[in-house]
Parts: structure tokens; sequence; C-alpha cells
């Protein structure tokens, strides 16, 4: 990183602040995680909540910077960074230096989520000190961040007691449909051309660990959208073969969650379709 790329970086860091400072200020903060009604404590959850709206503004913002990359200058993998790819990939650099930091202090990540964020990381940070590798990201960036703001809006609307209203059970749905076709069906795509690629190691094992991370993610999302309808269904007294229906797929997902087996095999699949084919495809290189 020479002088302009670490002032590039510092801007976007105090961008960053100052987004998180004006969410903060002002949306309106539910009742039972106002300060005052915690004897002036901030909870972690009360910093989670502002922080999915800060989270929105990123994948927002990530998603206009990377499609201008992408538009203008293709899929490439390996080559250098031009002014638009620094752009997109300091600005989301900057961004998950500052949620890792905030997150960690305020300790209201799950395992799932710093393990993300330890891939997110290593990510933006490889094309940022490499100086190179950074359009690949910018479109992995757009595959990765297409699904947040419907996820994030969820978590907003749990945080405001509404996850029992139908704009709940609609955003979900539209998350978990967004996040199965880019992650499942246009990443792969992505991944195909880029294992055996000139991209940097670093960043193919980082992108094959927040992968790894998404097959996590598919399976909570599954169980979690086949619950909300299996709900759905309960309350609507018109169609009772519907709703027996997603209660026995609900039923026989419980029971898979309990099958170490099943866990076993799933999450050691998982890995070896991230890694194993990774692998694969570096050493064929070579």
């Amino acid at each position: 990183m020479v002088a302009a790329d670490i002032a590039m970086f510092a801007g976007f860091s105090a961008m960053w602040l100052k987004i998180s400072s004006l969410c903060f200020n002002n949306f309106s903060c539910p009742d039972h995680l106002d300060p005052k009604n915690n004897n002036g404590k901030k909870t972690k959850t009360y910093y989670d909540y502002y922080g999915n709206y800060v989270s929105i503004c990123h994948a927002v913002i990530s998603m206009i910077l990377c499609t201008i990359v992408f538009v203008t200058e293709g899929l490439t993998f390996g080559q250098p960074n031009s002014l638009a790819t620094k752009i997109a990939i300091y600005n989301s650099f900057a961004y998950f230096v500052y949620d890792t930091i905030i997150s960690e202090i305020h300790r209201y990540n799950t395992l799932a989520m710093s393990l993300h964020h330890v891939g997110a990381l290593i990510c933006t940070g490889v094309p940022c000190f490499t100086g190179a590798n950074g359009c690949e990201l910018a479109v992995s960036l757009i595959i990765a961040e297409v699904s947040n703001p419907f996820n994030l809006y969820r978590e907003i609307l749990r945080h405001k007691k509404q996850d029992g209203s139908k704009q709940y059970l609609q955003t979900s749905l539209s998350f978990a449909c967004f996040f199965i076709l880019s992650r499942f069906i246009a990443f792969p795509i992505v991944l195909a051309q880029m294992y055996p690629s000139q991209s940097h190691l670093a960043l193919k094992m980082a992108i094959a660990l927040v992968w790894f991370v998404s097959w996590h993610w598919l399976f909570v999302i599954f169980n979690f959208a086949v619950k909300e309808l299996k709900v759905f269904t309960d309350n609507n007294e018109k169609r009772p073969n519907v709703s027996n229906v997603w209660t026995t797929i609900y039923a026989l997902l419980s029971s898979l969650r309990k099958n170490r087996t099943f866990l076993l095999a799933f999450y050691a699949g998982s890995f070896w379709l991230s890694f194993g084919t990774l692998y694969l495809s570096h050493t064929r290189r070579e």
C-alpha cells in the first residue's frame, strides 16, 4: 500500500464512522432497546439493531460501486486494480474493518458471523495489499451483498417485534430466494472460473471460507423458511392440506438438526465443495 492507498482507506474509514453516527442518531430505537429503559445502558442487542442499518448502507453502496466495475471492466482474474476497482474494494475493506471491530467490542457476533468477518477481511484486504485481484472480488461482492438488505431488514423487523407480520414473512422469503439464487447458482459459476485462475491463493481461500459459511446459512435459512411457511399455513384454516405438508417437512428438518451423523456429513461435504475443489483446481493449474 502506498500513501494514496492509505489515504483512500482512511477516507472510507471516516465515511463509515460518519454513516454509523447518522444511523444511530436518525433511526428510531424500539422501546425495549432504548437505553432510557435499560438503566442508561446500551446493550449488545442495541448495537446489533443499529448495525443492521449501517450494513444495509454498505450493501447498497457496495453493489453500486462493484456494478460499475463489472460493467466497465467485465470479469477478469489476477489483473492490476483500476481506480474504479480500488474505490469499490477500499470502501468494503474499510467497512468490514469497522464492522468487525464494533461487533467484537460489543460481542453480538455468532461463531459463523465471526468466521464470515475473517473471510471478508482477507477477501477485501488481499486486493488492497497486492494491488491486483480486485475485479473478481467486485463481482463476488455483488453476489454476496444482493440478498443482504432483505436479511438485514428482516432483523430490524424482528428487533421491533414485528416477526409475526406478513411483511416479515415476505421479507424473509425474499431473502431466502435471493440468497439461494446468488450464493448457489451465480456464485458457483464465478468460482468455477476463479479457482483455476491466476487470482491470489489467499483470496481464493478466503472466498472458499465465505462459501463454506454460506452452506451453513443455507441449512439455517431453509429451516427458517419452512418454519415460517408452517406458521403461516397453520393460521390459514382454508388450506389445511398445505399446512400438513409444511408441518411434515418441518418435523423432518427438526430431526435432521439433531442428527449428528447427518450434520457431520453435511458439513464435511460443504467443506469439500468449498476447499477440496479449490485444491484440485489450483494444483491442476500448477
